[in-house]
């Protein structure tokens, strides 16, 4: 784990550096930052059995928050964008990339299927919420914050901390006007994704609340949508 750690540490610096060429004080204190938040992340670890943590509970943070861009000129909150799209996919990789190697081959097909899912789901729904805009400046900037977030969420399901409570409606993600193929992609990843569960976690809760816990992402993911029109 340990080893998966530092090969992330040297490739998220690395994105710094083809991003913030110019901002020599960002880029010092990158290894430094990334340092400071894995002890934290070790401590937490190391102290979760005595403060009886769940350490699959909703309270967990999943993923990479955004950046606190200091340039906020149009240029610079791309370019923020671009970098917080950029971690999160190289998390989201790194985490994928652990779960393909360790599974058995009788599930790995699933998996990985239900992962390309996945990636055209993202592509196609980001590229859609960003069509108004595509010859605006500000495009860049909502593409990749959208691909961050749901990357984030990707980071949640594949880390088995994303939650869905028993006592809520079960939801089911709408379909509008527009919605028509972006969905048809969704629900394909979705049944993928479940089938996975299905065959790897057995009768386990969560395996049995993927459908509904997958599309209270969808319904964050439309609500975005609906937020940046």
């Amino acid at each position: 784990m340990q080893r998966h750690w530092k090969q992330y540490q040297t490739q998220h610096c690395q994105i710094a550096i083809d991003i913030f060429s110019l901002n020599t004080l960002r880029l010092a204190q990158c290894y430094q930052r990334l340092r400071e938040a894995r002890l934290r992340q070790l401590e937490e670890l190391l102290a979760a059995p005595a403060r009886g943590l769940a350490l699959s509970s909703g309270s967990v943070r999943p993923g990479i928050p955004e950046l606190n861009c200091v340039d906020e000129t149009q240029i610079g909150l791309n370019r923020c964008a671009v970098y917080w799209s950029k971690t999160t996919q190289l998390l989201q990789s790194s985490i994928y990339g652990d779960w393909a190697t360790r599974l058995s081959k009788q599930y790995q097909q699933t998996f990985m299927i239900a992962q390309k899912y996945w990636q055209e789901y993202r592509e196609a729904h980001c590229t859609e919420l960003v069509a108004p805009f595509q010859e605006g400046s500000i495009s860049p900037m909502l593409y990749h914050r959208c691909l961050a977030r749901l990357n984030n969420d990707r980071i949640a399901d594949l880390k088995g901390i994303a939650v869905y409570d028993s006592e809520d409606e079960p939801q089911q993600a709408p379909v509008t006007s527009g919605q028509d193929t972006t969905q048809a992609l969704w629900e394909r990843y979705q049944t993928q994704y479940c089938k996975f569960e299905s065959q790897f976690f057995g009768s386990q809760t969560r395996s049995k609340q993927c459908l509904n816990r997958l599309n209270l992402g969808r319904l964050r993911h439309l609500k975005a949508m609906m937020n940046t029109r």
